[in-house]
């Protein structure tokens, strides 16, 4: 994902003093030293460089319009080392400062884009769209509507549509962006082929899953065609790409592009940031997989080079923190899980603050071992937290929609689960797309809520409901994936006669294809198996012989 942090800074230092007016306050000077840092992305020695040059000049200079290309160097290299209050400090008084002293020149573009960027990561989201248009007004202005810096700055105006979940507009923005570089450099460019993989990512995120995930295979394999040595493009184009595959419910099409992507990744460099997210998706790729041991070692690979690389109390380490301690609790190893969460929720709280969407997650892990009432308050106050900063509609709000559900369906308050599943259904479809498995999980949720009451006259709904489901999981995650092998159960338990027998069969050939590519049968295989059956027992007769599968008698 290309943001304003090192391409674009690095351009709005670079071109001070190129067209100003000739009014325009003269600039204090970057230090060299500082500038060096930032072009070699050691934003540490960056920021201790720029920082008292920054109190310097402001002392010195009550309206800052002599300090605007130090402010926006200290913005730079605040955001790069997990100071957000700095960063947006640095970039409003840069942007306050430019358009009083030098509107509409490239120095007000390079502060917009600054604020853009900190807005970003702030809590507040939706602030960044006005400084980022008008980065891009401007960029259009100075260096013409088919510039780097428009293509760029249209790019980073559609990374933050996808994250507010505008996503029409995003994919807007984005064809445009890649339009810009087709333009002036060719459609096989590497440049287009790394928009090509952007906009995939940009499709896949706003329901067009079929669409993202052909762009970012043709990303991916154009790449490892035209430019077989550009490591860093083929290894970020094969990690986006699984992880569309991951979402579509393709894990082991998507197993295969983390494989491929680690390759690349162990040829290209040392571990870096964006490696140690593609090993972070391989992890909850091996979750959903049904491999959570695979998982929580691959969590705690991700630990041991996330510290080598950023240090043990870094922001960052707290996602990784956090994911591992999920993944211990899923192997039903809480007090170890318990101790990783805590030290993640501890480093966001104190990052950014305890109400912060970016702490957000860590609350919310750490919910699921609290006591049930204070679960559900902690549940309610993180929709909240989601509702305001990202909107109703955005994946991540309904997520905690969707536990917050779960949580009182745990306590057999079907009734109070059921408004919320059925506003989860109305938005999933436009949200993930109608053949996601995200959009099917609440399909289910949705129909068991209805199933629990035992509403009159709520059988046809939770027939249609179940039977949407179980159509998108085959499709999606094949017959022997767990969730697929539950809604059949289902199904089969709300049919007569011919139809169940027929969904009978289909399920149970699943189950014997899961059964054998599990030869090995851990404790957690176990458990599931004990857990499915319970469901069958509802419409199906499975005989498990855990060490010799064979096929099931009929009743």
């Amino acid at each position: 994902m290309e943001r304003f942090g090192v391409s674009v800074a690095i351009i709005a230092l670079g071109v001070a003093g190129v067209a100003r007016a000739a009014d325009q306050p003269r600039q204090a000077p970057v230090p060299a030293e500082a500038r060096r840092a930032i072009a070699d992305t050691r934003f540490t020695d960056a920021y201790r460089v720029v920082e008292p040059a920054v109190d310097a000049c402001l002392a010195a200079d009550p309206g800052h319009g002599s300090c605007i290309d130090l402010l926006n160097a200290l913005a730079i290299a605040a955001s790069r080392t997990a100071e957000p209050q700095t960063e947006q400090r640095a970039a409003k008084l840069a942007a306050e400062a430019a358009a009083t002293y030098a509107p509409g020149t490239e120095l007000e573009y390079g502060a917009l884009a600054a604020l853009e960027s900190a807005m970003q990561d702030s809590d507040t989201p939706l602030a960044a769209e006005a400084p980022g248009r008008r980065a891009l007004a401007l960029a259009e202005k100075l260096w013409g509507p088919d510039s780097d810096q428009a293509a760029i700055l249209t790019r980073n105006l559609a990374t933050l549509m996808t994250r507010l979940a505008r996503h029409a507009e995003a994919e807007a923005l984005m064809r445009r962006a890649r339009a810009i570089r087709v333009r002036t450099s060719g459609a096989d460019s590497l440049t287009s082929l790394d928009y090509t993989r952007v906009l995939g990512v940009t499709l896949n995120e706003g329901g067009k899953v079929r669409e993202g995930i052909g762009l970012l295979t043709a990303s991916a394999d154009g790449l490892a065609a035209r430019y077989p040595d550009r490591l860093l493009e083929r290894a970020l184009a094969e990690g986006d790409l699984a992880a569309a595959l991951h979402g579509a419910g393709r894990y082991q099409d998507a197993k295969a592009r983390y494989a491929a992507a680690y390759e690349l990744w162990a040829r290209y460099d040392q571990p870096s940031a964006q490696m140690l997210t593609m090993l972070n998706n391989a992890a909850v790729n091996f979750s959903s997989m049904g491999e959570p041991e695979s998982a929580v070692r691959l969590y705690r690979t991700v630990v041991q080079l996330g510290v080598s690389v950023y240090g043990a109390d870094h922001p960052t380490m707290a996602v990784y923190y956090g994911n591992l301690g999920v993944a211990l609790r899923a192997i039903d190893r809480e007090g170890e899980a318990l101790s990783y969460l805590r030290r993640a929720l501890a480093i966001a709280t104190a990052t950014y603050g305890p109400d912060h969407i970016k702490t957000a997650p860590y609350r919310g892990f750490l919910a699921w071992l609290l006591p049930p009432a204070e679960a559900e308050r902690e549940r309610r106050a993180l929709v909240d937290i989601y509702r305001a900063a990202l909107g109703p509609a955005h994946p991540t709000t309904q997520f905690e929609m969707f536990r917050l559900a779960g949580l009182l369906m745990s306590q057999r308050r079907f009734a109070e689960a059921e408004p919320i599943y059925r506003e989860c259904v109305a938005l999933g479809e436009r949200t993930f797309g109608a053949d996601n498995v995200n959009y099917a999980d609440s399909l289910v949720q949705l129909a068991l809520s209805l199933a629990y009451q035992l509403k009159p006259g709520s059988l046809p709904e939770m027939k249609a409901l179940f039977d949407r489901a179980w159509r998108i999981q085959r499709a999606a995650l094949g017959p022997a994936h767990a969730d697929t092998i539950e809604t059949g159960a289902y199904v089969v338990a709300m049919s007569d006669g011919d139809r169940a027998l027929a969904v009978s069969r289909i399920t149970q050939s699943g189950v014997l294809a899961r059964a054998a590519q599990r030869r090995d049968f851990d404790a957690s295989a176990q458990r599931d198996l004990r857990n499915w059956s319970l469901v069958f027992a509802q419409g199906v007769a499975l005989d498990w012989k855990l060490a010799n599968p064979k096929p099931v008698a009929r009743e």
